[in-house]
C-alpha cells in the first residue's frame, strides 16, 4: 500500500465522525466506536442525560451508557503522530456559509450539511439529523463510474443535496403540517362539543328546577285559596286569626 494511501487510511480512522476533525482525547463506547470526549460529552448534554440512562452511538445506533465510556490512549498517541506529519495530514474542513461553523451534521429533511448553529435555528429546529460521516456512510454516495467516493468526497456530494430529495422533504414537512393542523381541529371539535354539552346540560337542570318550584307554588297557592275560602265560612272572630295562612304566602315567595 503506497504511504500517501495509508496516511489517508489511518486519518479515518482517527477522523471524529461528529466533528470531523482529528480527535481530541478520545473514548471509546462499548460498540468499540471512538469519539473526541468534548464532542461526545456535548451530544449527551444536549439529548439530556440521567445516571443509568442509555444513548444510541451516533455511528452505529448501538445503546450505550456514558458512564461505561474510556479514554482510548493508544488511539490518542496516533493522533499525536499524525500532528506531527503537519497541516497537510489535516482532514480538511467545509465551513457553514451563514455560521462560519463546521458542517458537522446532516440535515435528513433538507437534504444538506449543516454546522450547529443551523441545527438549532427555526429553519432546521425539531428535523432528524445525522453526523456528516455517518450520512455519508448511510447513503453510499458513489460517483457516475459507479466507484465509492471518498470520505472528504462523500462529505462535499453531502453539502449538495438533489433537487428530488429537497422536493420529498418538503412534501414530507408540508404533510406532517397540514397532520398536526388537523389533529388541532380535531381536537378543539370536540373540545367545543363538550363545552356545548355541558352547557346544555346546565341549562336543562335548570330549567327543570324552576318548573318544580312552580309546581310547588302552584300546590301551595290551591291550598291556600281552599283554606281562605273556608275562614270565610267561620265565625267573625276566627276569621280575624289569620297569621297562619299568612306565614303560609310568605313561604310560597
Amino acid at each position: 500500500m503506497a504511504t500517501v494511501e495509508l496516511v489517508d487510511l489511518i486519518q479515518e480512522e482517527v477522523t471524529c465522525p461528529i466533528c470531523l476533525g482529528f480527535m481530541k482525547e478520545p473514548v471509546s463506547t462499548d460498540c468499540g466506536h471512538c469519539f473526541c470526549s468534548s464532542c461526545i460529552s456535548a451530544l449527551l448534554e444536549t439529548s439530556g442525560t440521567t445516571p443509568g440512562e442509555t444513548h444510541p452511538c451516533p455511528q452505529c445506533r448501538t445503546s450505550f451508557q456514558p458512564e461505561t465510556l474510556r479514554h482510548n490512549r493508544h488511539l490518542g498517541n496516533i493522533v499525536a503522530a499524525l500532528r506531527l506529519l503537519g497541516p497537510g495530514a489535516r482532514p480538511a474542513e467545509t465551513l457553514c456559509e451563514r455560521h462560519g461553523e463546521s458542517l458537522r451534521l446532516f440535515c435528513q429533511e433538507d437534504g444538506k450539511a449543516v454546522c450547529a448553529l443551523c441545527d438549532q435555528s427555526r429553519e432546521h429546529r425539531g428535523h432528524r439529523t445525522l453526523p456528516v460521516q455517518v450520512a455519508a456512510r448511510t447513503y453510499k454516495v458513489r460517483n457516475p463510474a459507479g466507484e465509492e467516493k471518498t470520505p472528504g468526497e462523500a462529505v462535499r456530494a453531502a453539502t449538495c443535496p438533489l433537487p428530488q430529495e429537497k422536493v420529498a422533504a418538503r412534501r414530507q414537512r408540508v404533510a406532517a403540517e397540514f397532520e398536526k393542523m388537523r389533529s388541532f381541529l380535531e381536537q378543539e371539535e370536540q373540545r367545543q362539543l363538550r363545552e356545548l354539552e355541558q352547557e346544555e346540560s346546565e341549562t336543562l337542570r335548570g330549567l327543570r328546577e324552576s318548573e318544580a318550584r312552580l309546581v310547588r307554588q302552584n300546590r301551595g297557592l290551591r291550598e291556600l285559596i281552599a283554606e281562605l275560602e273556608s275562614r270565610c265560612q267561620a265565625p267573625p272572630l276566627e276569621l280575624l286569626q289569620v297569621r297562619p295562612a299568612y306565614a303560609v304566602c310568605r313561604a310560597l315567595y
